[in-house]
């Protein structure tokens, strides 16, 4: 679940960058979301992703 008035593209950013890289993460599900953002754009992103529920559309 995505923190409040965070948006989705930044908390992808924020594992990415974060202390804890993706040793603790499953890695290629990271990557394929980043890939996604990328390609649709942040915006069209952030609007796929609920922040209220975390969940996707």
């Amino acid at each position: 679940m995505l923190e409040e008035n965070v948006s989705a593209s930044s908390a992808l950013e924020k594992i990415l960058k974060g202390p804890s890289r993706l040793e603790c993460l499953i890695g290629a599900s990271v990557y394929l979301a980043y890939a996604v953002m990328n390609m649709i754009g942040r915006k069209k992103f952030d609007q796929l992703l609920d922040p209220a529920m975390g969940q996707f559309h």
